[in-house]
């Protein structure tokens, strides 16, 4: 029950990259099915593309979520304030 189990590099390769993309499409499909449902993008031969119309709210929510992408920065940062 406790022995290691070996397996070919190839078999963990290919394993990894199975992985690699679950974890993408986990990631990356629940956004873009919500910018769908709020007609946002649309779908055109397998890739989403922006209406031209809705660009302004695609850049209002991309600048909304922008400051999670930055590291912090500390100077800003009041220890104890309330």
């Amino acid at each position: 029950m406790t022995q290691a189990i070996t397996l070919p590099l190839w078999l963990f390769t290919v394993l990894l990259a199975l992985a690699l993309l679950a974890a993408l499409a986990w990631l990356r499909l629940p956004g873009l099915r919500m910018l769908t449902l709020r007609r946002l993008v649309r779908q055109e031969e397998g890739r989403f593309r922006a209406k031209p119309a809705e660009l302004p709210a695609l850049r209002y929510d991309a600048n909304a979520i922008d400051h999670l992408c930055r590291p912090l920065d500390r100077s800003a940062v009041v220890l104890g304030a309330r």
